[in-house]
């Protein structure tokens, strides 16, 4: 956990590298919670050489907003077992935010979008798959849980 509430959490970072994880855990760059209504940006995590038990399988969020936006954060993954992936997760919108994945694995069912928001929009989110393994998962650039519409940008 980088950044957390606050007027804005913004330009947090969180750099993994050469980590082992004997249990699931939730990753943030930036998190703001009901407590403290704010939006989350420019916020980044990157995780290489990351080494995780048999069976256990992690969040990772770049930026998470319970009631307000999330925007412009990244996700660099290299390695590990992930459940759930979000570049930006904000409850009124989430703009241009990024997930770039160069290996690891995906829990099957898992979820991974660049940008995921109740309301609002989900507009400019990009991800780019240069490696991994994948088993059945959502893989969205965009999506928009209200209207349960998914907003697709390449």
């Amino acid at each position: 956990l980088s950044g957390t509430n606050g007027t804005g959490v913004s330009n947090n970072s969180v750099e993994l590298d050469g980590v082992t994880i004997k249990d699931s855990v939730k990753i943030y760059g930036g998190c703001a919670t009901d407590q403290s209504p704010t939006s989350t940006f420019k916020n980044s995590v990157t995780v290489a050489n990351l080494q995780c038990e048999a069976g256990k399988y992690s969040e990772i969020y770049g930026g998470y907003s319970d009631n307000i936006s999330s925007y412009e954060n990244t996700v660099t993954i290299k390695s590990g077992a992930w459940e759930m992936v979000f570049g930006g997760c904000g409850n009124t919108g989430a703009d241009g935010n990024k997930v770039i994945i160069d290996g690891g694995s995906f829990k099957e069912n898992g979820q991974i979008y660049s940008g995921y928001t109740d309301s609002g929009n989900a507009n400019e989110n990009y991800i780019t798959i240069n490696a991994g393994t994948f088993n059945n998962n959502d893989i969205g650039a965009g999506y928009r849980t209200l209207g349960r519409e998914v907003l697709w940008r390449r």
